[in-house]
């Protein structure tokens, strides 16, 4: 309604009034909510990870040890593996277009393990020791030359494109609970803190 309020402005009230008669000019709003098929298309626990590829095909992992592919409507496409282990995170490879053979993408796991699974949901590479603890974040370089991984730990690793294991990047007193891409990483750590670590 309009202010009377004698401490507002003139130009203040003035333009309250405008937008309370606007506002109730329009047609009420209403909130559209469209549902997957239960029987198929989604997941039955919590979706751990997430990733687009290049070519606009969403990924997801759930704790209900499913991979899905999703169209960028949103709509299901398929069910591309089911797994034997709890995933924490999950990264389509930089060039993956999500379509072509060679595409690949890295999941990290709570058993401290992380797998490379191709685009067919064949899984290419298993680093079984990863980490101590769970594996809390992937991340692979800009031009996918590299991967890094981060754990409960508190180390923060590189790995070759095929996961081959390079170098110890950097030590954290507690869990790393984020990560950006590397080569440089600035991570969140133990008790709130952001360290950056450059290549």
């Amino acid at each position: 309604g309009e202010t009377n309020e004698p401490n507002v402005p003139t130009g203040i009230r003035a333009a309250c009034v405008r937008l309370s008669r606007r506002a109730a000019a329009q047609p009420p709003m209403h909130l559209a909510v469209r549902g997957c098929d239960p029987g198929d298309a989604r997941h039955g626990d919590i979706v751990t990870g997430l990733s687009w590829s290049n070519a606009g095909e969403l990924l997801t992992v759930s704790d209900d040890h499913k991979v899905r592919v999703w169209s960028v409507d949103g709509e299901p496409v398929q069910q591309l593996s089911e797994v034997s282990f709890y995933c924490t995170g999950l990264l389509w490879h930089p060039s993956a277009t999500g379509r072509a053979q060679g595409d690949v993408f890295v999941v990290g796991c709570t058993d401290g393990s992380f797998r490379l699974i191709s685009r067919q949901g064949r899984v290419e590479k298993v680093e079984a020791n990863a980490h101590e603890g769970a594996v809390t974040c992937v991340r692979w370089s800009r031009d996918g030359a590299s991967l890094a991984t981060a754990g409960e730990d508190g180390l923060i690793k590189s790995w070759s494109r095929t996961g081959m294991f390079r170098a110890n990047l950097a030590a954290s007193q507690g869990t790393v609970h984020a990560m950006c891409s590397p080569p440089d990483i600035t991570y969140h750590g133990a008790k709130g803190s952001v360290r950056h670590v450059e290549s």
